[in-house]
């Protein structure tokens, strides 16, 4: 029976049968350019999971960053992007809060592309939006900045 191997597609974390055996299958068809290695393990990959047709484009972004984790390669090129709103006020506090969004971001395989806005005047500073909604504001140290980030890829 094939294992349940947890990954990210797109923003939502799901689990995909058999990504071992693909991986496997992949090296015994000795595919080796990113469209015939994608198409091999999709090809595999389709007969023991449902992949929607909408998402097709995001799963072969996934299947190649799985393929190039497999082979030990750097990643963090290859993480999912999630757009966020940075409030704040230019500084050293700001770039510390910034810093502290790419490195929890990054443990979860997300890389944050953020809109850097002015500070809310009737808010705590700084502030990180997702989808216009404050979900951290005032913390910058990297413990508080992890914590919201990884309860907000919980409801992913």
């Amino acid at each position: 029976m094939a294992a349940v191997t947890q990954v990210l597609v797109g923003l939502r974390r799901i689990g995909i049968v058999g990504l071992r055996e693909s991986l496997i299958g992949v090296e015994a068809s000795g595919a080796t350019e990113r469209e015939e290695v994608v198409d091999v393990m999709l090809g595999a990959l389709s007969q023991l999971n449902y992949i929607p047709s909408h998402v097709e484009d995001d799963y072969r972004k996934t299947l190649w960053r799985e393929y190039m984790r497999h082979r030990g390669e750097d990643i963090r090129d290859l993480y999912s992007e999630i757009e966020v709103v940075v409030r704040g006020e230019q500084g050293e506090g700001l770039d510390r809060f910034l810093r502290a969004l790419r490195i929890a971001f990054g443990e979860h395989e997300l890389k944050p592309a953020a809109t850097l806005e002015p500070p809310d005047p009737a808010g705590h500073n700084p502030q990180m939006l997702i989808d216009g909604e404050v979900v951290l504001a005032g913390a910058t140290r990297e413990r508080e900045v992890e914590r919201a980030v990884r309860a907000q890829i919980s409801d992913w």
